[in-house]
């Protein structure tokens, strides 16, 4: 009767090869440090939902129904996590403080290219966390997609999705 108020859902955004998924996730469910701390082996069984999801096809997929009231994948399908409000961007800034090694980079992530500033906890990549990247322009590279991109403050990439990275 008296517990703890449970806090209010996070708006995000998530990339996978086909659709860019707009909804909200329950901050309990879907903690961001815990996602950048899971063993790559976990990411299978690891699930994400976000409650009122808007799917818009990214690349030359037609899609009949693209709103209902959940929609349900597993970590290693999510090539992006993109969070769209202050407490989910406040999750990431905590994250990833510590880290210090910044470079400007194309990354190629999918069907994605994501360009901006790469925040990496060392100077190779490795498969045990997500990486951010800041200040970020997304684009499709699918001959002929429709799908505008986005410019965003930040978004997560997840690692066995990054096919590689260019810098300057």
């Amino acid at each position: 009767m008296f517990g703890k108020k449970p806090p209010p859902p996070w708006s995000v955004q998530i990339l996978t090869h086909d659709f860019s998924v707009e909804g909200f996730a329950d901050p309990d469910e879907l903690d961001l440090i815990s996602f950048s701390l899971a063993k790559a082996s976990d990411w299978s069984m690891s699930g994400v939902t976000l409650a009122q999801p808007q799917l818009t096809p990214t690349g030359l997929q037609q899609l009949g129904e693209t709103s209902g009231s959940q929609f349900a994948t597993t970590l290693d399908k999510v090539l992006a996590f993109i969070p769209r409000d202050a407490a989910g961007a406040a999750n990431i800034i905590k994250e990833f403080s510590k880290i210090d090694h910044e470079l400007p980079a194309t990354c190629f992530v999918g069907p994605y290219t994501i360009s901006g500033t790469l925040r990496l906890n060392t100077e190779q990549i490795t498969l045990d966390n997500f990486y951010l990247v800041r200040d970020a322009q997304i684009s499709c590279r699918t001959l002929g997609a429709k799908w505008p991109g986005l410019n965003v403050p930040q978004v997560l990439i997840h690692p066995l999705g990054l096919q590689g990275y260019l810098t300057p």
